[in-house]
C-alpha cells in the first residue's frame, strides 16, 4: 500500500491597486490572461514584494501607497515557479484564503 504526501500550503503575496479592494474583498483573486497566453493568477514570495510592488505601481500608474498588500494561501500543488520568486496559480483564490496586509506592511525594511 501506498502513501501520497500532500504538500504543504504555500503563504505567497499578491499586490493590486487599492482601487480594486471592493472586488477581492467580494471575489477573491480571479486568473487573468498572463503574458498574453495563460489564464493564471501571478503571486510572489515574500523576497519579490520591493520589486513587484514598484512594478504594479508602474504598470498601474499608481503610487505603491496606493497599493494593497495581500497573503495568499496556496495548496503548493496549485501554484508552478515562474522565476526564483514570482509563482503563476492555475486557479482563482476564494476570499477566505487571503488576508488584506496593514499598510506598511514590512516594505520600509524591504527597501520599498
Amino acid at each position: 500500500m501506498s502513501s501520497s504526501v500532500v504538500p504543504p500550503d504555500l503563504v505567497l503575496y499578491h499586490i493590486s491597486p487599492r482601487s480594486r479592494r471592493d472586488s477581492i474583498t467580494r471575489d477573491g483573486l480571479r486568473r487573468m490572461t498572463w503574458q498574453g497566453h495563460h489564464l493564471v493568477l501571478c503571486l510572489a514570495d515574500e523576497a519579490a514584494l520591493p520589486w513587484l510592488i514598484r512594478h504594479i505601481g508602474a504598470r498601474h500608474g499608481v503610487t505603491p501607497a496606493e497599493c494593497d498588500i495581500y497573503q495568499v494561501i496556496v495548496p503548493a500543488h496549485l501554484v508552478s515557479r515562474w522565476s526564483e520568486t514570482i509563482y503563476v496559480c492555475v486557479t482563482d483564490i476564494t476570499p477566505p484564503n487571503l488576508r488584506r496586509m496593514p499598510h506598511g506592511f514590512d516594505l520600509r525594511t524591504k527597501g520599498v
